[in-house]
């Protein structure tokens, strides 16, 4: 019973991906044209649960549009009372879409503690081990409910300023979405106002006219005088031969 309790859960899990997949372009509508470090933080402690499936629907939709496109690199973080790298993926095609989105569907805020100051700290030092000189996009997505099992207290507005300050003199950057407003305010956005399509999901290759070969003149040849041909010869007519009669003999 149990086996065929998992096999439904895996396909409904796949079904979630074949339809999402279809259903959403995969490239970030934005104007830029070169690609970048996307580190996405994401809050899986219990009290994210609440915004489970707002949460689900805005990563695998609004979120994919916002921030990614062709060539990025896409690092996901989850964190709680820690933080862990759990995917690294450069995208190239739908295939890899696929794979990003097949993973945060398999997010569940589960832990009862949420360290926010450990998880940007851990972002920060992941994000100095980047080689290359593409730009760093971070964007942290919380409820803002610091809660970690040490009991510390610290003013996270602080603290996110503080890591905001450190990676903008590095050329990167820290983008914070508040759950749950920001997920709403992302999603009720105009398409106008989150960017110019993408080059790459914008291009399309137009229908090919049929050839049609220029028109080309003829220009008559002049014409040649008539040539006069001789007569056909007469018929040849052998001379007539006169048969002379033998002399008699004696």
């Amino acid at each position: 019973m149990k086996f065929r309790d998992d096999r439904f859960s895996f396909l409904k899990v796949l079904c979630c991906i074949v339809c999402l997949c279809i259903n959403i372009p995969i490239f970030a509508q934005d104007s830029r044209n070169y690609p970048v470090d996307l580190i996405l933080l994401v809050d899986t402690s219990s009290s994210m649960s609440a915004f489970y499936n707002d949460l689900r629907d805005y990563l695998t939709g609004p979120f994919l549009r916002e921030y990614l496109r062709l060539a990025d690199t896409f690092h996901l973080i989850f964190f709680s009372d820690t933080a862990r790298l759990e995917i690294v993926r450069r995208v190239m095609d739908r295939s890899d879409v696929e794979v990003i989105i097949g993973r945060l569907l398999l997010m569940y805020p589960l832990d009862p503690y949420s360290n926010i100051d450990q998880a940007l700290l851990y972002a920060q030092n992941y994000i100095s081990t980047l080689t290359g000189n593409r730009q760093k996009r971070l964007v942290l997505i919380s409820d803002g409910d610091h809660n970690p099992s040490s009991g510390t207290s610290i003013n996270i507005e602080e603290r996110i300023e503080s890591t905001q300050a450190i990676l903008r003199d590095a050329g990167s950057s820290l983008t914070v979405v508040k759950v749950p407003e920001g997920l709403t305010a992302v999603a009720q956005r105009p398409a106008a106002q989150q960017g110019q399509q993408s080059p790459v999901a914008s291009t399309t290759v137009p229908p090919s006219e049929p050839y049609s070969p220029p028109p080309t003149t003829v220009t008559p040849e002049p014409e040649k005088p008539a040539v006069e041909r001789p007569p056909p010869p007469e018929p040849h007519s052998p001379p007539s031969l006169a048969v002379k009669p033998l002399p008699r003999l004696p």
